[in-house]
């Protein structure tokens, strides 16, 4: 069997797609993973969610590798980095509190938690009292190298596992501090579509094209389409399709 499996936030999860949801199944299924998967004939796992953090994809993929990767399938793997203002918590696993996403192997425990997230998506008052304390929380430098941190490990996993795979950044571009631009230049970047170029960023390069975006910058199915073409141009430049 062949797979794509997408690893992502709300961009990759095709938030606003129709133009009016901001998660459906409709969305998860047509954007830019889809596009592709449906070209090359590979079936699409999804493994999103809206307001997920570069903490959740890394996660998500080291769980992906552990628990579902079967080594007489054949992958495809399309990792789109996140933003740094973004973490990961969870909900205590003995109460009722769920955080409902759409997608493949979703985690119902999983809180995606983002500077200004609206509270009444919180159903814990305690997560919605760390709120307050978002600048200790995320501090943009100590996020910028974590990041570089997970993505050099998820390539050194990848290549390791002799898995196809292609990184960009979907919200905005990976940032270069003192401690973590040793690693940067460790980064295959003909794999990962310019990780600290602003224009190669999925928002920035549709809006520079003129493809209408939603106020919290999301993209209707013709940016997902653009970007579905861009990403297939990389692809067939490594060989990975015709």
């Amino acid at each position: 069997m062949k797979y794509l499996v997408a690893f992502g936030c709300s961009h990759t999860n095709g938030s606003m797609l129709d133009g009016k949801n901001g998660s459906s199944e409709y969305n998860v299924r047509n954007g830019f993973p889809a596009i592709i998967a449906n070209e090359y004939n590979y079936n699409l796992i999804n493994i999103s969610k809206p307001g997920g953090s570069n903490q959740y994809i890394h996660r998500s993929i080291v769980e992906f590798l552990t628990h579902y990767y079967d080594p007489d399938n054949e992958y495809l793997f399309l990792i789109n980095w996140s933003s740094r203002n973004r973490l990961e918590l969870r909900y205590k696993e003995d109460t009722s509190d769920k955080h409902t996403t759409l997608g493949d192997y979703t985690d119902k425990k999983a809180v995606p938690f983002t500077a200004g997230t609206d509270p009444k998506l919180f159903s814990d008052p305690k997560i919605i009292n760390l709120l307050n304390f978002t600048p200790y929380l995320l501090d943009d430098t100590l996020e910028a190298d974590k990041w570089a941190c997970w993505a050099y490990g998820v390539q050194q996993m990848l290549q390791y596992k002799n898995i196809p795979y292609l990184m960009s950044n979907t919200c905005e571009p990976m940032v270069v501090t003192d401690t973590n631009k040793e690693i940067i230049k460790q980064l295959d970047t003909s794999r990962y579509i310019g990780p600290t170029d602003q224009n190669s960023v999925m928002i920035n390069y549709l809006f520079q094209r003129g493809y209408e975006k939603t106020p919290c910058w999301h993209y209707k199915i013709d940016g997902h389409q653009a970007w579905a073409k861009k990403l297939r141009n990389h692809l067939r430049e490594l060989r990975y399709v015709e």
